[in-house]
């Protein structure tokens, strides 16, 4: 009797999966314009579909129809598996950014369904000539799941990120103000202070600048998935990014603004007393200059 081993992984360019001792695994999740390839490990001969879901795997559309490579009855077991989903002919334009893949593997072997699950990398988008990633930073060092997801926040120049009511670090909540002109010293090996995933970076004042630029990015206040935040679409190539509207911390820690307004972090300063950041509501966007706050981070990648 065949039975079902259900594998889901919430797309977002390219997933690095945690590899779990499952007849499917390592799956890798790709985008190239309209075209999903989803890469996968097989350790038994299956039947193979595909599904995917726009409500966070709440209902599920499929088997998916526009799809070629390994994906059919009985594939033979093999590591790098590819399935080429053509999306845009199966379901037209969607932000695939928040699509969820499911795959189903109809084996012989009698066991019980099992999910694999892991945190996604980030393959960036570029608009008005800057790699911007498409989540925000959560604790230090990796990205949040999902573009809606708030993420953490963070004095300037510091590297522990606060949710609600804790730190990352396990400390008390910290005012303390390191008076460099850069979030990081310059007179440092390395970005010591800068809480982004490897291979990512605290954007400048003028990439800031960039992506608040209206002569080539349009600025729009919508609400994805039921948050409230800024998408920045570049006007030549249609690339996009959502920013949630997390708000930010004052004073212990209050959080002010939540699903008002978005605070996001540059490396530079202004002064002893200032540091750049993008603020934006719902009407507008434009850069900030305070430094008592801590604030949101979008990473950019590095050069």
């Amino acid at each position: 009797m065949k039975k079902r081993i259900v594998t889901t992984i919430l797309l977002c360019s390219v997933f690095g999966m945690a590899a779990a001792q499952n007849d499917v695994s390592n799956i890798r999740v790709e985008q190239h314009d309209t075209t999903l390839y989803i890469t996968y490990d097989l350790k038994v001969k299956a039947d193979i579909e595909a599904f995917v879901s726009f409500d966070n795997g709440a209902t599920y559309k499929g088997p998916l129809k526009h799809v070629s490579g390994a994906v059919g009855k009985e594939i033979l077991p093999e590591k790098n598996k590819i399935i080429k989903w053509n999306a845009a002919n199966e379901i037209g334009y969607v932000d695939y950014q928040n699509a969820v893949i499911k795959i189903v593997a109809l084996t012989e072997n009698d066991k019980a369904n099992s999910v694999i699950t892991g945190r996604p990398s980030d393959d960036g988008v570029i608009i008005n000539g800057v790699k911007w990633a498409t989540r925000n930073v959560g604790a230090p060092g990796t990205f949040v799941d999902k573009p809606e997801d708030a993420g953490m926040f963070y004095l300037w120049n510091q590297k522990i990120g606060w949710s609600a009511t804790s730190s990352e670090g396990g400390t008390t909540w910290d005012s303390h103000n390191i008076s460099n002109y850069f979030w990081y010293s310059r007179f440092t090996t390395g970005k010591n202070n800068d809480p982004s995933p490897a291979g990512w970076r605290l954007p400048t004042r003028e990439e800031l600048l960039k992506l608040s630029d209206p002569k080539k990015v349009v600025s729009t206040w919508v609400t994805q998935n039921g948050v409230t935040g800024r998408k920045f679409t570049d006007k030549t190539t249609g690339n996009s990014i959502f920013l949630p509207a997390a708000g930010y911390r004052f004073y212990k820690g209050k959080l002010r603004g939540a699903g008002v307004n978005g605070s996001y972090w540059s490396s530079t300063a202004n002064n002893v007393e200032g540091a750049y950041g993008l603020y934006f509501f719902n009407k507008s966007a434009g850069l900030s200059n305070y430094r008592y706050s801590w604030l949101s981070v979008r990473a950019v990648a590095e050069d």
